[in-house]
């Protein structure tokens, strides 16, 4: 009986953290993209994905180019939400496990954001399952310090997850439990 009612004051606690925990979008300041922008951007979402990440890939030795294509997918990231459920997988592999712990500070801050917002718009059930099993693929490991990018993104999936899809969690508990004792990814 104890145990049901310390349940529910922690759901209460939860939906209480999540109602006042917001987060700070820094391009659109306090407005968010108006109905006319989502629907361009999320008419030609998949458009965009391929060029921004065909950008990154391009200008890998100019720091500021990729920094500004970088900007574009948190943009687009605001306009679409959830819509980018379909690209994760090369989000995740193509620029967060490769920038994200980046030598520079601007890159890999604004990594850090864009998997911060696929936290809070794409739901955990999708996620973690993708990053547990990029975290035991022998393909994934071929990137530079990929465990601690991982680890790092899992982290900034894990946190910003919890505002909108905070009960789809506990699902996925046993599996990264299971996943760090086993030192697969190691």
């Amino acid at each position: 009986m104890q145990l049901k009612a310390d349940i529910q004051m922690v759901d209460k606690l939860i939906k209480l953290i999540a109602a006042n925990m917001q987060i700070q979008t820094d391009f659109f300041k306090q407005s968010s993209p108006g109905e006319a922008s989502r629907y361009i951007v999320s008419k030609y979402t998949k458009q965009l994905v391929q060029a921004i990440l065909q950008d990154v890939e391009d200008f890998s030795l100019k720091i500021n180019l990729k920094e500004k294509s970088l900007n574009q997918l948190y943009n687009l990231l605001i306009c679409v939400e959830g819509a980018i459920k379909p690209h994760c997988e090369k989000i995740l592999k193509q620029i967060v496990y490769k920038f994200i712990l980046d030598e520079e500070p601007g890159i890999a801050t604004r990594v850090l954001k864009i998997t911060e917002l696929l936290g809070l718009y794409v739901p955990t059930d999708y996620l973690l399952p993708m990053v547990i099993s990029h975290l035991t693929d022998n393909d994934s490991k071929s990137v530079p310090l990929f465990v601690s990018s991982s680890l790092t993104a899992l982290s900034a999936i894990i946190t910003h997850s919890s505002v909108r899809f905070g009960d789809q969690f506990e699902h996925h508990i046993d599996k990264l439990v299971a996943l760090i004792l086993s030192s697969d990814y190691l």
